[in-house]
């Protein structure tokens, strides 16, 4: 399971729709292919994101409503999509825009360049971008201090 490519493009783990392109979705992800072992062998690990503007619409929806609505659409970009799922998972966050207030920031270069402690922090809030990407990036500056740390 994949978004519809070019026969000899890459394999997708990740897409964009413009606004006009689907009037639900704004992208999925398309786990297995960026990291194959997030999936049983021969399975898929596929996320459709709906639009912040449908969000209010759906949000107080039952699960089996929603699931329909972004098959639905789904199907539309990702041919046999509605046939092959086994499972899905509605999220829900009424309030999850990602911030960083104006003291958190003044703080922020300081907390990066301090000295290495016994506790350290990794995540995507650390190098402040809401992403798994930036997430990721920052176990390695995390690596990096507890090495120093300890003497390596």
């Amino acid at each position: 399971l994949e978004p519809r490519r070019r026969r000899l493009a890459p394999k997708l783990y990740a897409a964009l729709l413009s606004t006009g392109e689907n009037p639900l979705l704004v992208g999925c992800t398309v786990e297995h292919n960026k990291c194959p072992a997030r999936a049983p062998s021969g399975r898929g690990l596929v996320s459709l994101l709906i639009s912040p503007r449908r969000v209010p619409e759906l949000f107080d929806e039952p699960d089996d409503v929603v699931v329909g609505e972004v098959l639905r659409e789904g199907a539309k970009i990702i041919d046999g999509l509605p046939e092959a799922v086994v499972g899905a998972e509605v999220v829900r966050w009424r309030h999850a825009l990602p911030e960083v207030r104006p003291e958190a920031l003044r703080r922020w270069s300081a907390f990066v360049r301090r000295d290495p402690g016994p506790i350290e922090y990794a995540g995507d809030w650390l190098l402040l971008m809401p992403s798994s990407e930036a997430a990721a990036a920052s176990a390695d500056y995390v690596v990096g201090r507890v090495e120093s740390l300890l003497g390596r």
